[in-house]
């Protein structure tokens, strides 16, 4: 896929070429690599597990362009001057040619950019910034006395936070890591093995989808994202634990590597698992097969403009001050979306009752299942949660929920032209 985008080729996922954009994106994975977040951020456990400090990543960021822009001054200074490179110029030109090459080459792309596309821009920008400022604290020695103690000291004290933010990710990491939140990183082993068994159920079932549950929901938070390039033209559905699950119109095969109840739930009443386990360090992920089973036949709830149907809601939780109120919605797809059509739910907790304008109190916003994945006849399975402000006053509330588009937050109306559907009313009380 990564060729692909070079050169115009077929899509992996759709087997058409999409049209080619020009953005940034290229440049905001590698700020992201430079930053750490293209690792840690990725898994949303992780970086909610944080405490706030983002602008300290962003300060990591900053920090890397500023070398960038120092390299291209010593280096297209000297050759404006004509004067000859020093070992340090020339070493500065090759760490910014090998960081920036690979940005231009995907200004313009024809497929959606992964993080790993960059990988081999490691460990480029460190080595950069490094010789930036070790440039800096030698031009600093020519300064007056107590200017190169603040320079110093100022360059050590920021080197110094940024390692002990950096350090924090990592322990964060690992405490999430023993708890079970999150997985081990995947040997070559483990995915190759996966690969194969994915590869032998299908032609086992040839008329059957592959789902994998295995923490992200889309190609690039996945850690199981490249079996989707090992089973192509058969395309494998990527799902995000905790968020959505897909019961296709057809049979499917679901790959289990992370623990999900809100999937274990469809698996454990309609599915079958399956007599081929995959090892891994410290769980076993199972493959279970689903047969064809009738789509529902109730009458939905909701419609909207794009053919999605509400068919159940389920609200639980604690609708009091500081509490969290918890839903599964449950939807069916009528008409599969274009391919370049991405869809984000919200659910908004607003003040009811004739209050003008409402009041939004919380929200939760996620695509669930990502868009790419919906099929006509699929139901999907999502869940949200509402965090309550402890500060929420008594009264009478209401939540509703709808879709827009993503990235131009274009709003998807009801068919008959409502912006939004009310799940339900709710007085919430003073807690005791």
């Amino acid at each position: 896929m990564a060729l692909n985008a070079l050169v115009g080729g077929r899509s992996a996922v759709t087997g058409t070429v999409p049209p080619a954009e020009t953005n940034a994106a290229s440049l905001a994975l590698a700020l992201e690599l430079a930053g750490g977040a293209a690792v840690w951020g990725a898994q949303s456990v992780w970086p909610a597990a944080l405490p706030p400090g983002f602008a300290l990543t962003t300060l990591a960021q900053w920090l890397f362009i500023a070398s960038l822009l120092w390299g291209a001054l010593v280096v297209v200074g000297s050759l404006w001057r004509r004067q000859p490179l020093s070992r340090r110029q020339l070493a500065a030109g090759a760490l910014l040619l090998w960081t920036l090459l690979p940005v231009l080459f995907y200004l313009r792309h024809t497929v959606y950019l992964q993080n790993y596309y960059f990988l081999y821009l490691l460990p480029a920008p460190f080595l950069l910034i490094a010789l930036c400022l070790d440039d800096v604290w030698q031009k600093a020695a020519a300064l007056p006395a107590w200017t190169q103690k603040t320079v110093t000291v100022g360059g050590i004290l920021l080197v110094m936070i940024i390692a002990a933010w950096q350090f924090l990710i990592y322990q964060t990491g690992l405490r999430l890591f023993q708890s079970g939140q999150i997985g081990p990183p995947q040997t070559a082993g483990t995915v190759s093995e996966t690969i194969r068994a994915a590869t032998d159920l299908l032609a086992q079932y040839p008329d059957c989808d592959l789902l994998i549950l295995a923490g992200g929901g889309s190609v690039e938070s996945s850690p199981l994202g490249l079996i989707e390039a090992f089973v192509y033209p058969r395309q494998a559905r990527l799902l995000e634990t905790g968020r959505g699950f897909i019961l296709p119109a057809g049979c499917a095969l679901y790959l289990a590597a992370n623990a999900d109840p809100l999937a274990q739930s469809y698996l454990d009443s309609q599915a079958q698992p399956l007599t081929l386990p995959v090892n891994t360090d410290n769980a076993i992920w199972r493959y279970y097969y689903m047969p064809a089973t009738p789509g529902s036949a109730a009458p939905p709830l909701a419609v909207w403009q794009n053919g999605l149907e509400l068919l159940n809601t389920d609200v639980t939780g604690d609708a009091r001050p500081g509490g969290q109120v918890m839903l599964r919605l449950t939807w069916r797809v009528t008409e599969t979306p274009p391919p370049d059509t991405r869809y984000h739910f919200f659910n908004h907790f607003l003040n009811a009752g004739g209050t003008l304008p409402p009041q939004l109190w919380a929200q939760d916003d996620a695509p669930a299942v990502q868009t790419q994945y919906w099929r006509r006849g699929d139901q999907l399975a999502t869940q949200f949660h509402l965090a309550l402000p402890a500060d929420l006053p008594t009264g009478l509330y209401e939540i509703r929920t709808g879709l827009y588009t993503w990235p131009d937050l274009a709003q998807v109306p009801l068919s008959g032209g409502d912006a939004a559907y009310t799940i339900t009313t709710l007085t919430v009380e003073a807690n005791p």
